[in-house]
């Protein structure tokens, strides 16, 4: 493998709401919980043209809630990208 990465995204309670935040439809009544999210990438180039990359997102299918966003996070996916390169 040319890169493996691995991470984790982390958002803690917004519990503490301002008077635009209140007012805003996109913020559920009383705030956002806190939520994480694990995540997974990694790529391989087998040849000088040819590059393979695979992605996996909130692999534990947790439920959050991006503040301020209007929706939902997406749950567990993943992604097989293979790209040609030129030049």
């Amino acid at each position: 493998l040319s890169c493996v990465e691995v991470y984790v995204q982390v958002a803690g309670a917004q519990r503490r709401l301002s008077p635009q935040d209140k007012s805003d439809l996109r913020i559920p009544a009383g705030g956002t919980d806190d939520w994480w999210t694990l995540n997974v990438r990694a790529g391989l180039r087998p040849i000088r043209w040819l590059q393979l990359s695979v992605s996996g997102a909130n692999l534990t299918d947790n439920s959050y809630w991006i503040h301020g966003s209007g929706v939902a996070g997406s749950g567990a996916s993943l992604s097989v990208v293979a790209e040609v390169l030129g030049g």
